[in-house]
């Protein structure tokens, strides 16, 4: 009432107000009133009441309506309602079409550190980082078109300087005539997704370099044990040499014993087997350093070879003739195209 007879206003209501009133006979009724003051003329003001008016001649008048069941429930509803998005957990705020600030929860303003009065009709883009002030912009063009916004992530800075990192989801709230009204904003931190991934990144790294360092060792390994494997082969085949040269000497010779002779041709089938199986070792090598580089994602590409086939078919005879008693036969018959007995060892 003094408002509005300084003249700061020229009416002001004020609604559901609570009040006890004395009906006929000193009854007291008890609801809901809704309650408006208005500056009236002098002329109005002096009819009404004499006492009623102003310095200035104005006067003021006092009207109230009682406030039906229904619109208590409703206005109880409502109330409700906007306590529960007011105090809801989740930060929520709305924005103009433009990106100003109309409103915000509690949360909200928690979040950001500042008041009421402080944030709410600024605009969006006063807090946002440098970096993302384009993708602000591109933003209000979009939910200005009517498109949803679906966890974008998005920094604040807040009143302390400090940014959060924030995932942001919107839609748009029409009027009655479509046009319109305001962008309804929800907030998440989004500091525990980053954490996370950068976590898994590290994780990653980590991962790659432990691999790295283990490609290494095993790349060591590897030509560790092949070299000396190159050098004893080497060795082996110059010993087999000079055992051939010896048994072809004493072929013709009368005067070595046959078990000397036996002894020649039993040294020098360890010498083919042990040669081979210092092969298979080196071709072994060579595929667990393939099998460890296709874990790690290299292709592998197969290298397509000829293969003679009659040195492979001695060497199999080979090794299968010191598995294999005195005057015990064995062939290899790999076709009929291929004849049977000149692929003959007998021991």
């Amino acid at each position: 009432m003094e408002s509005v007879g300084r003249g700061e206003a020229l009416k002001v209501s004020v609604t559901h107000v609570e009040m006890k009133l004395k009906g006929e006979g000193g009854t007291l009724l008890s609801g809901f009133f809704d309650w408006s003051v208005g500056l009236v003329s002098a002329a109005l003001s002096n009819i009404l009441d004499k006492s009623a008016h102003y310095e200035g001649g104005r006067g003021l008048i006092l009207m109230g309506e009682p406030c039906s069941e229904q619109t208590v429930r409703q206005r109880a509803k409502d109330s409700e309602t906007a306590d529960f998005i007011q105090n809801a957990p989740i930060p929520l705020q709305s924005t103009d079409c433009k990106g100003v600030i109309q409103w915000a929860n509690l949360a909200m303003l928690d979040m950001m550190e500042y008041t009421q009065d402080e944030y709410v009709g600024r605009h969006c883009s006063d807090f946002a980082p440098d970096d993302q002030k384009d993708l602000m912009s591109e933003m209000a063009k979009a939910v200005h078109c009517g498109k949803k916004i679906k966890e974008v992530p998005v920094c604040f800075y807040r009143k302390n300087g400090g940014i959060v990192p924030l995932l942001l989801d919107t839609n748009v709230s029409y009027s009655e005539d479509g046009r319109f009204h305001h962008t309804r904003c929800f907030f998440r931190d989004d500091t525990g997704r980053r954490v996370r991934e950068a976590r898994a990144e590290a994780l990653v790294d980590e991962m790659d370099r432990s691999l790295s360092l283990l490609d290494h060792f095993m790349s060591n390994t590897l030509h560790f044990i092949r070299t000396p494997c190159n050098v004893m082969t080497q060795a082996l085949d110059a010993a087999r040499g000079q055992l051939d040269s010896a048994n072809h000497a004493n072929q013709s010779n009368s005067m070595v014993s046959v078990a000397a002779k036996a002894a020649i041709l039993e040294s020098k089938l360890m010498l083919d087997v042990t040669v081979g199986q210092l092969s298979d070792l080196t071709r072994t090598l060579d595929d667990v350093s393939d099998l460890q580089r296709f874990e790690q994602g290299a292709e592998l590409r197969p290298v397509i070879n000829d293969v003679e086939l009659l040195p492979l078919c001695h060497s199999v005879m080979a090794e299968c003739a010191l598995r294999c008693h005195e005057g015990v036969e064995c062939v290899l018959d790999i076709g009929g195209a291929t004849h049977a007995s000149k692929l003959k060892s007998t021991r």
